[in-house]
């Protein structure tokens, strides 16, 4: 075998694999750029992988917050609710109040305008109370004296209205008006005690032609009364009496 066939032959194959050489080395080059920009893209992949770690995070904490929140205004309306129905009860309650404030406010007016109509009352009462009194306590003065005075004309009269039959003369006499007093005024009385000297006999009146055998029973005594009114050592009223009817004052 010759040189050139044995030389050349490698030659070509050097060549051959020198070309190869750099066509391997030209898709190396290629391919170590693709790695580097696929390194680049998980390095942004990664990147984009936290992110989203962060965001997820981040999302899952806005949902907590955003039931929280609805919880909350749940809560808020349920609480406005029921707010708005203690305060629709209080105002009912306390218009109940106030009304029951004006009705006893009303019923206390009326019970100061009766207690004071009472004690108006009570103060009339009590007057027309002392003016009885007064005016009992002189009917009470006035009846004793009027009994002591029937009882004198009854006893010391007697002899002299009725004389017997045997006397020669008919003497003049007074008749024995009793002193009654009348309760409707005080004038009654003095006129009642004027009648005792007014002489009721006349001159020649005939002798009764009989005796008699009875004597003029004694006027009772009254009883006395408690109508205290008070008199001074003279009998007189001290203080003013009332005569007449009592007008009774309606308090409006």
């Amino acid at each position: 075998m010759t040189f050139q066939s044995r030389i050349v032959p490698l030659f070509s194959q050097v060549e051959a694999q020198a070309k190869e050489l750099a066509e391997l080395r030209l898709k190396l080059s290629h391919a170590e750029g693709k790695a580097k920009a696929f390194e680049v893209v998980c390095e942004e992949s990664r990147k984009k992988d936290e992110r989203i770690v962060v965001f997820v995070s981040k999302l899952s904490e806005m949902k907590q917050n955003r039931d929280h929140a609805v919880s909350l205004a749940e809560k808020m309306v349920k609480d406005h609710a029921a707010d708005r129905e203690e305060k629709e009860r209080l105002k009912e309650e306390t218009e109940v109040l106030e009304r029951d404030k004006r009705r006893l406010y009303s019923l206390l007016e009326q019970h100061q305008e009766a207690a004071k109509s009472k004690r108006t009352k009570y103060r009339e009462l009590k007057m027309e109370v002392a003016l009885l009194k007064e005016r009992n306590q002189t009917w009470v003065e006035l009846d004793s004296q009027s009994v002591a005075v029937d009882e004198s004309l009854s006893d010391d009269h007697f002899e002299e209205n009725f004389p017997s039959s045997s006397s020669p003369v008919h003497r003049r006499r007074k008749s024995p008006i009793r002193n009654t007093p009348r309760r409707s005024s005080g004038l009654s009385q003095i006129t009642n005690e004027l009648l005792l000297d007014v002489d009721l006999d006349c001159d020649g009146m005939a002798n009764p032609g009989f005796s008699s055998d009875w004597k003029m029973s004694v006027a009772p005594k009254r009883k006395a009364t408690n109508f205290p009114i008070p008199l001074d050592k003279r009998g007189k009223p001290i203080h003013p009496v009332q005569i007449g009817p009592i007008r009774s004052r309606r308090v409006p």
